[in-house]
């Protein structure tokens, strides 16, 4: 399992504080000036107030927890020692948010939001071991100039490539090297969304198995397409779940897909076909599950539970 589920006052799968079940590497992150399983960045310390890393939290690598925050900075903490090792300015106008950073050999990228009129965004490279910024891109913008090119999904480091999707709806694969965009992926067509219209702002929540990538949306198509050929081998229009949740994720066979209506819903990668559901409305499943020595880790508002996919 990933490092970067933490036990806390609520993790980001859900989890009561403290309670470290099957599969979890629980600890609490330490840094000066602690309280409870509270954290505070060098800039919450200047303003006196606590902060959480939540949806700010990131992975983890050689040593170091890296986290994003609301004030623009990407933050590196030592895992044993809660120790802050090195802090990184993306953007100091105080409009700005990094998102959950992820770590990628020498590497640590993320996205980031500057939350103006229309909202603006792209994916930022950082030396892993220093902070020192290796690249920048910005998402492209729109012809029409009141939509907005956020970051909404990824990034995911894959080899040579990291991808990325902007609130336009398109996906974007970035050269590793450089940021250089190499190529994109549509946004969501009508085909995919029954009657509903296709949206001109969209969150993309992205996951990867061998070369295949897998996208949500807000419209609740589910995409797969060909990394290879950049195809796209089948679509779900998953018109009565309601949205794609902000996470999904998958194995070598399965795709598993909470969406906001309540039910996790679980697709062959091969060919797209429904293989179980859970949830409901009264029952809801909006997270994600973690994947770990052959079963399957979930949360609901009910509780924790495992399950043998």
């Amino acid at each position: 399992m990933e490092a970067r589920y933490w036990c806390g006052r609520r993790s980001n799968l859900g989890i009561p504080a403290g309670s470290c079940r099957i599969g979890c590497r629980c600890r609490r992150l330490r840094y000066r000036g602690f309280r409870s399983n509270e954290w505070r960045s060098p800039l919450a310390l200047l303003a006196g107030r606590w902060v959480r890393p939540r949806i700010y939290l990131g992975g983890a690598s050689d040593g170091l927890v890296f986290t994003g925050s609301p004030s623009g900075r990407v933050y590196a903490v030592d895992d044993t020692s809660g120790e802050l090792r090195w802090s990184a300015l993306i953007e100091d106008d105080g409009t700005s948010t990094v998102f959950q950073p992820a770590a990628d050999r020498d590497l640590v990228v993320a996205g980031y939001t500057t939350f103006t009129a229309p909202a603006r965004g792209g994916i930022v490279a950082l030396d892993l071991s220093t902070g020192h910024e290796r690249w920048r891109t910005a998402f492209p913008r729109s012809d029409n100039a009141s939509l907005g090119s956020a970051w909404a999904g990824g990034p995911l480091p894959l080899h040579d490539l990291i991808v990325a999707a902007s609130s336009s709806g398109e996906i974007y694969g970035l050269d590793r090297n450089d940021g250089s965009i190499r190529w994109s992926l549509p946004r969501v067509g009508d085909s995919c969304v029954g009657s509903a219209s296709s949206p001109s702002q969209d969150f993309r929540p992205l996951s990867v198995t061998g070369r295949t990538l897998v996208a949500g949306s807000l419209t609740g198509c589910l995409e797969a397409f060909n990394l290879d050929t950049r195809f796209v081998l089948w679509r779900h229009p998953g018109v009565d779940d309601g949205s794609v949740a902000f996470s999904v994720v998958a194995d070598n066979q399965t795709v598993y897909v909470p969406y906001v209506g309540g039910r996790l819903r679980a697709f062959n990668v091969s060919d797209g076909k429904p293989r179980w559901e859970i949830g409901n409305a009264r029952r809801r499943f909006n997270w994600p599950p973690v994947l770990a020595d052959g079963r399957m880790l979930v949360a609901s508002a009910e509780g924790f539970f495992g399950f043998r996919p």
